[in-house]
């Protein structure tokens, strides 16, 4: 396989940066809780002009937009406690790298709220790869040529069809 070195070089400096930024980043979510300090943001989200979790719904009090990522959703009130929803931001963020890693996915550090929402896509897309590494004793890669090679059997219909198969086989 002939590998442009240009791309090459490219997608060992992307992947360098993940590593880098999972681990270097992710130090914070280790420690212990510490003094909450308040940020001055570039920009502020009024409560009745954000975007909630679900619409029409009331954020909670401690939720007030502007953490990246805020959607209002807090039914249990982990986050009450200032300097435990610090840490719970700081394990959210490392919990996604995790995830964006395993996933061979790109890191964004750049852009606080797209950070998180790519983390919550990836945690939901490694849960994704293990479920249908179950169902069909393949991995994404070799699902992925299956399914190019014969997209009307080898499909989601077809695996759950061979179900019985695969679970008395192996």
């Amino acid at each position: 396989m002939n590998i442009n070195p240009f791309l090459s070089e490219h997608l060992k400096t992307g992947i360098m940066q993940v590593c880098a930024s999972t681990f270097l980043g992710s130090a914070k979510a280790f420690q212990a809780p510490a003094k909450v300090q308040k940020r001055s943001s570039a920009f502020k989200v009024q409560a009745a002009d954000r975007t909630l979790w679900l619409p029409g719904a009331a954020a909670p009090k401690h939720l007030d937009g502007k953490m990246a990522g805020d959607f209002g959703f807090d039914p249990l009130g982990l986050g009450t406690d200032p300097e435990r929803l610090a840490w719970y931001q700081e394990a959210e963020k490392t919990n996604g790298r995790w995830a964006m890693a395993a996933c061979a996915g790109m890191n964004s550090t750049e852009m606080a709220l797209k950070e998180v929402k790519n983390g919550r896509l990836a945690m939901v897309a490694f849960v994704g790869f293990a479920v249908a590494a179950l169902v069909t004793r393949q991995g994404p890669i070799e699902a992925l040529s299956s399914h190019l090679s014969n997209p009307f059997s080898n499909n989601i219909i077809g695996s759950i069809a061979n179900m019985p198969n695969v679970v008395i086989a192996k």
